[in-house]
């Protein structure tokens, strides 16, 4: 094998820069609804423990729709399954932003979750596949690198909302039944 054989060529580094980048999506998602929990259960006047089933049934959606994605995707295809999942999250995110009342953003986090459990396995799936064995190594490695800048962006998100919030009194949820909220989910 040459050298040439495990160059990455500029396909190939768009399709990763795609499918890593939808796959961020689930992930940030998932962020940024845990830090809006207090928020959440203020604008909608409900218990925490009630808002903290939109977290809940999201992750439950997730985990059940990864079998079916690790089938489906030699039944229907990799690109006709990684667009059906983009559309289900972006149809489940812009419902979730439009939500009125507690039980309809729990019902539409759940479509998220489906939408994020269709993409999860994909990110692998079809970088796996798009590289080949002689790249598959390199590909790798750049998940990696997508783990460790998003569990770090996460972690930096998580500390900054709190100190706004604490900062400044958790302004958001005091502007009575506010609806800056909204805009946690059509951004992912």
């Amino acid at each position: 094998m040459s050298s040439n054989d495990d160059r990455m060529d500029g396909r190939l580094l768009a399709t990763i820069a795609v499918v890593l980048l939808g796959g961020l999506l689930g992930i940030l998602n998932s962020t940024m609804a845990a830090v809006a929990t207090g928020s959440l259960a203020t604008v909608f006047d409900t218990s925490l423990s009630t808002v903290g089933w939109a977290s809940t049934g999201f992750l439950l959606a997730v985990t059940a729709t990864i079998p079916f994605t690790t089938w489906a995707v030699d039944r229907y295809g990799g690109k006709r399954l990684w667009l059906a999942g983009l559309g289900v999250f972006l149809a489940g995110s812009l419902a979730a932003g439009l939500a009125w009342d507690i039980g309809s953003l729990i019902a539409f986090r759940v479509v998220q979750g489906f939408g994020a459990g269709l993409l999860d396995p994909l990110v692998l799936i079809l970088l796996a596949r798009a590289a080949g064995a002689p790249r598959a190594g390199r590909v790798m490695g750049l998940m990696g690198g997508r783990a460790v800048a998003r569990a770090r962006a996460g972690a930096d998100r998580r500390w900054r909302d709190t100190r706004v919030a604490v900062v400044a009194g958790d302004v958001p949820a005091q502007r009575g039944r506010g609806g800056w909220w909204r805009w946690c989910s059509p951004y992912g």
